[in-house]
C-alpha cells in the first residue's frame, strides 16, 4: 500500500495502477458505446416486428370472424330453403311480382 500524504489525509496512488485502471475504464466505455451501436437497431426492429405481429394478428382474428359467419350463413342456407330466397331478396332487391317497394321521402 502507498503512503499517505500527512496532510491531505488521501493515499497517494501508484502511476502504474492508475494507468491501469484508466486503460479499464477506456475500454469498458468503448465496449458499452460498441455494444450499444450494436444492439440499438436490433431493438428497434424488433420492436416494429412485434408490432407488425399484434396487427397481423388482429388481422388473423378479423379473418377468422368473417369466415364464422360465412361458414354460419352457409349452414343456414342449407338448413332452410326460404333462406336462400330471402338472402337473394335482400342482397340483390328481388320483388316478387306485384310487391311494390316504398322509401321513406329523403331529406334535402
Amino acid at each position: 500500500m502507498s503512503e499517505s500524504d500527512p496532510g491531505s489525509g488521501v493515499a497517494s496512488r501508484d502511476p502504474v495502477e492508475a494507468r491501469s485502471w484508466t486503460w479499464i475504464g477506456v475500454v469498458g466505455v468503448a465496449t458499452a458505446a460498441y455494444a450499444l451501436c450494436m444492439l440499438w437497431p436490433q431493438v428497434r426492429r424488433t420492436e416494429a416486428l412485434g408490432e407488425r405481429v399484434d396487427a397481423l394478428r388482429a388481422e388473423v382474428a378479423a379473418a377468422q370472424a368473417e369466415r364464422d359467419a360465412l361458414v354460419a350463413e352457409s349452414q343456414a342456407l342449407e338448413a332452410d330453403p326460404s333462406a336462400i330466397e330471402r338472402a337473394l331478396r335482400r342482397r340483390l332487391r328481388f320483388l316478387r311480382t306485384g310487391e311494390q317497394v316504398f322509401a321513406p321521402p329523403r331529406d334535402g
